[in-house]
């Protein structure tokens, strides 16, 4: 029923109102609930608080509680500030309903208008939809009219509303207006949080936000030294300041993003046949009170109009994404800028004052709330697999939150995975040695294309957010303020870095797309007879089990008759109606972009390849030994692949996989020794083609470790080794007929070389070259558990010709 406690029901012109919305809106108005998933008990009665009175607002809430099948609700307008006597009425309503009902929900609820999470019908509602400002009674009327098909209704957390003391007494008005104050303060907290979540900050003193940046205490002190420094006027610094500040702040637009939003729907249409998004709750859990930092994995361009799309969706702002400087072209970079982009430069290591108004403009967002979203990768991975992180922009968003009037970091780890790229032949291209393609408008245009071919789904996962004070704590830090600066703050941004790469890998959203592609690319012709793929694509699945990714992963299941037509349909694979069977295929085309489909899950397949791979090179072998090559090997594997245990945590992780193979029939055990099934077998056969998936990075450790250790007459630097390393790697891939250029990339042996620095395989002296010590020879001696000895044998004869 309608509860309203300052009599708005006998004012003539809210009946007007209210007759004219239920005869002529109800019988054509939709109302979407926010958030999504919706956290409220339906099945205890609500009560439900509104912010303003309006008659529009009270059908939609009522609508939307008929739809959600509320059991039994109450309708309450917050009256307003100063307002004595209706907060009287208001608190004692309320108190006669929590005791008539004890376990009500007091549930405060915003509407909006313009704001469901569907695509917008025209431009015109995409631009008469709820902001921040109060709309007069004709724009009012006109949202109504213009957005009833497109309403949200988002239910804040249940509050406890019996905390505070009673009412006080009428001979105490001081007392009592600083006790209806706080009942006020408490409700309208509430409320600018749920509409600083769904449509962002009030943006509407751009003007003040510049002011606060140029005049922040880092940029004045910064051009106060440049200034002693160079002998450059202040002025002259201050316009640089401001200049710089123009070429990369944000121009937020709301409508903009709406029709963004419109056109991005049309897009995905066109471009994919879905896109799953899991976790979202993991987001709303923190939503309110958090600042949140989206920091996704980057393996496209369309990542961040992605993300951006499904979060503005989903109910919540979108981020202002931090995009590089290329992209700041004519016409797109404006459109990018008022949809919440904001530009930074590749590099300005030099530059003082690009960097000290940069951290104020990043700390200045987080002061007023804006979520940020940025790739702390630096660049798109080419290769499918998570580049090593640049710490910049997480050092920067850290140092910002020292401020005591932020709210606390939260950095939500994103993964998204597609079937296919639109990127994919530039990839290529770049992979093979050519030069990347500066973005241009030609692009755009061309782009048309594109939207005539079938890309597949999208699978998005958002993850539990990793607050910054834990990551603080677990380092024994807890006093405040903390550390901006120096060893302690940098050992705090490498681990959180490093746990944000880990838990994007561990909620990674898996496909069937992804098995098929790990199943073909570990056989030896990438081809499969029918059975033999099935039962490869069911033992990728029990190994998906393994501890920790077990309540992480996600997986896009479907039968695999299903799976393997959308792998045909995608061109992902090839058929072969043999006369003695169906045989599924990779051709050289269809190697690389099946590479990068493997590449995105196969962190959760490597250590399992790896045990796979010990046991096929092997008589028979005990789980102590197993376990033992697996602890050498397990740190590269672990900073290349961003694997979640610990060395000392591995032991059950093996112990799981061999478990799981064991129940696949793959391998025998007995009195502690493990052992596989005569090469014959088809048994023998599964296991050698999940060995395959770690081939590719064995082999890539053996030849930097041949390279090293046959070096006469000195050491090499990392940059020469790096190339010697990509030179031997592409020798080998023509001899082994490899066709994925990921194998010799630069990158994953930067990322090697500098892991074996960090584990203490290599040091490097003053002059840069790296020495190797005896855990790195004695490590190099696994080989003979995890490569083939044709593979020994060709990184030998490779090595030997003149590397």
């Amino acid at each position: 029923g309608m509860i309203t406690v300052f009599d708005a029901m006998k004012r003539p012109g809210y009946l007007i109102a209210r007759l004219f919305c239920f005869i002529l809106i109800k019988p054509f108005i939709r109302v979407t609930p926010l958030p999504q998933p919706l956290a409220l008990d339906v099945s205890r009665p609500c009560l439900l608080v509104l912010p303003n009175i309006h008659a529009s607002d009270e059908l939609a809430v009522k609508s939307c509680s008929k739809q959600l099948g509320i059991a039994k609700y109450d309708i309450f307008f917050l009256p307003k500030r100063g307002k004595d006597r209706a907060n009287r009425l208001f608190v004692e309503a309320v108190g006669a309903v929590l005791d008539e009902a004890p376990d009500t929900q007091v549930v405060p609820i915003s509407v909006y208008w313009g704001r469901a999470p569907r695509k917008v019908g025209s431009l015109s509602q995409a631009y008469l939809a709820d902001g921040w400002e109060v709309p007069g009674f004709i724009r009012r009327s006109l949202m109504v009219l213009l957005q009833m098909r497109q309403v949200s209704c988002y239910f804040g957390q249940a509050m406890d509303f019996g905390r505070l003391p009673s009412i006080p007494d009428e001979s105490e008005p001081d007392a009592q207006q600083a006790f209806f104050h706080t009942r006020q303060q408490l409700f309208s907290e509430q409320f600018r949080k749920q509409r600083e979540a769904v449509i962002g900050p009030d943006l509407s003193h751009r003007r003040i936000l510049e002011q606060q940046v140029l005049q922040s205490q880092g940029v004045l002190d910064c051009i106060d030294q440049l200034a002693a420094e160079t002998d450059k006027p202040t002025r002259s610094l201050q316009n640089t300041a401001r200049k710089y500040l123009h070429e990369m702040a944000a121009d937020y637009s709301y409508s903009v993003v709406r029709l963004l939003d419109l056109f991005l729907g049309w897009v995905w249409e066109k471009l994919y046949q879905g896109v799953n998004v899991n976790g979202m709750e993991n987001v709303l859990e923190v939503a309110e009170d958090k600042q949140l930092i989206y920091v996704p994995c980057h393996r496209s361009h369309i990542d961040y109009l992605l993300l951006s799309y499904v979060i503005h969706q989903k109910g919540l702002m979108p981020p202002h994404i931090a995009a590089g400087i290329n992209l700041n072209m004519p016409v797109v970079g404006s459109l990018l800028r008022r949809g919440g982009a904001f530009f930074i430069r590749r590099q300005f290591r030099d530059d003082k004052l690009y960097r000290a108004v940069l951290e104020s403009y990043i700390a200045t967002m987080c002061e007023r709330g804006f979520p940020i979203e940025y790739f702390i990768e630096g660049g798109r991975s080419r290769t499918g697999l998570q580049l090593p992180h640049k710490a910049g922009m997480l050092a920067m968003t850290m140092r910002a939150a020292q401020d005591q009037r932020h709210r606390p970091l939260a950095f939500v780890p994103v993964y998204i995975g597609y079937e296919r790229l639109l990127e994919s032949h530039s990839y290529i291209k770049e992979l093979y040695g050519e030069k990347k393609q500066k973005e241009s408008l030609f692009d755009l245009f061309s782009a048309r294309r594109y939207l005539k071919e079938n890309y597949g789904r999208v699978n998005l996962s958002l993850g539990k957010a990793i607050l910054a004070d834990d990551i603080w704590s677990s380092l024994g830090v807890s006093q405040s303020p903390r550390p901006t600066d120096g060893e302690e703050f940098f050992t705090c941004i490498e681990t959180l870095a490093q746990t944000i790469q880990t838990e994007v890998n561990n909620n990674a959203s898996i496909s069937s797309s992804n098995l098929i592609a790990t199943a073909l690319l570990g056989s030896n012709r990438n081809a499969l007879v029918k059975p033999q793929l099935l039962q490869q694509i069911d033992l990728l699945e029990a190994l998906m089990n393994v501890p920790v990714y077990r309540n992480s992963l996600y997986f896009d299941r479907s039968s695999h008759a299903d799976a393997i037509e959308r792998a045909l349909a995608l061109d992902l694979i090839q058929h072969n109606d043999h006369a003695l069977g169906d045989i599924y295929y990779l051709d050289q085309k269809a190697q690389i972009g099946a590479t990068f489909l493997r590449n995105n899950s196969l962190h959760v397949f490597i250590l399992p390849a790896l045990v796979a791979s010990i046991i096929i090179n092997t008589e028979k072998t005990s789980f102590r030994r197993i376990y033992a090559i697996c602890y050498r090997l397990y740190p590269y594997l672990k900073a290349e692949f961003f694997l979640p245990w610990e060395p000392a945590e591995l032991q059950p992780v093996i112990a799981s996989i061999l478990a799981t193979l064991q129940q696949q029939d793959l391998v025998n055990n007995s009195n502690n020794l493990y052992w596989r099934n005569s090469p014959e077998s088809e048994q023998f056969y599964a296991l050698l083609v999940l060995s395959g998936a770690c081939k590719a990075s064995m082999e890539r450790f053996y030849i930097t470790a041949k390279l090293v250790l046959s070096k006469d007459g000195g050491y090499y630097d990392r940059a020469s080794l790096e190339a010697a390393c990509v030179q031997m790697a592409e020798s080998l891939s023509v001899l082994h007929e490899f066709h994925a250029p990921d194998f010799f990339d630069k990158n994953l042996f930067r990322t090697f070389i500098a892991s074996l620095v960090r584990e203490g395989m290599f040091t490097e002296d003053e002059e840069g070259k790296l020495h190797y010590g005896r855990s790195f020879v004695n490590t190099r001696k696994f080989d003979k558990y995890v490569l083939s000895p044709s593979v020994q044998r060709s990184i030998l004869q490779i090595t030997r010709s003149g590397f």
